[in-house]
C-alpha cells in the first residue's frame, strides 16, 4: 500500500465542497467589509477568511483522500500566503487593509475558477 495519498474522482462540473467554501468565504469577507458590518462580525469573518480561504482553493487542486492531511496544508497555505503578501505590503510601504484583502482575494479566487474549469467536460469549455 503506498503512503503518497492518492486522488479522489468526483463527477465532472462540480466543484469542490473546498473551493466552494473558499469561495463562500471570499464573499462572505467581501460583504462584511463593504457594508461596514460591526466588528464583532467583521474580524471573525476575516480570520476565517485569511485562515482558510488562500489555502482551501489552493489545496483542493490537489483532489487529495485524507481530510487531515488536507486540513493542515489548508492552514499552512493559507498562513503561508498571508505572511507573503504581508511581507510585500510592508516592504512596498503601502500597509493597508483593503489592498490586503485584494491580494487575499486573488489566490482564493483563481483556485476556485481553476477548480471549476478542471470540473467541467471538455465538450463545455469554451
Amino acid at each position: 500500500m503506498s503512503s503518497i495519498p492518492s486522488t479522489v474522482n468526483r463527477a465532472p462540473g462540480a466543484l469542490d465542497h473546498a473551493a466552494r467554501w473558499a469561495a463562500l468565504l471570499t464573499g462572505l469577507v467581501w460583504l462584511a467589509v463593504l457594508s461596514d458590518a460591526p466588528a464583532v462580525l467583521r474580524v471573525p469573518a476575516v480570520l476565517a477568511f485569511a485562515l482558510a480561504a488562500p489555502g482551501m482553493s489552493l489545496v483542493s487542486l490537489l483532489r487529495l483522500r485524507d481530510p487531515l492531511v488536507e486540513a493542515m496544508l489548508v492552514l499552512a497555505a493559507s498562513i503561508a500566503v498571508v505572511i507573503m503578501v504581508s511581507y510585500g505590503m510592508v516592504m512596498w510601504g503601502s500597509w493597508t487593509t483593503t489592498p490586503l484583502l485584494v491580494s487575499l482575494t486573488i489566490p482564493s479566487l483563481v483556485g476556485v475558477v481553476v477548480e471549476g474549469l478542471r470540473r467541467r467536460p471538455a465538450g463545455e469549455r469554451k
